[in-house]
C-alpha cells in the first residue's frame, strides 16, 4: 500500500490543481457549503483520476501476488 502512495498523491494533487477556481466561486455564489462544493465540484472533476488510480493499484497488486504467495507457503 505504501509503495505507491507517493505516486498516487502526486496524481491527486495535479488533478486537484487542474480544477478551475471559477467552479468553486460559482458554487459559493449559489450558496453551497463546503460539503456541497466537494460533492458537486471536486468529486466529478476527480472521477477519471480516481478510476485511474484504482486501476493502477489493482494492476500493482497483481504484480506482487507471487511474492505474497511465496511468503504464505513458507
Amino acid at each position: 500500500i505504501w509503495q505507491g502512495f507517493g505516486f498516487e498523491t502526486v496524481i491527486f494533487l495535479a488533478a486537484l490543481q487542474s480544477i478551475p477556481r471559477e467552479l468553486y466561486e460559482a458554487a459559493m455564489m449559489d450558496g453551497a457549503n463546503a460539503w456541497q462544493r466537494f460533492r458537486a465540484v471536486t468529486l466529478p472533476a476527480l472521477r477519471y483520476v480516481i478510476g485511474f488510480v484504482y486501476i493502477y493499484g489493482v494492476i500493482g497488486s497483481y504484480q506482487v501476488f507471487d511474492q505474497v504467495f511465496v511468503m504464505r507457503c513458507v
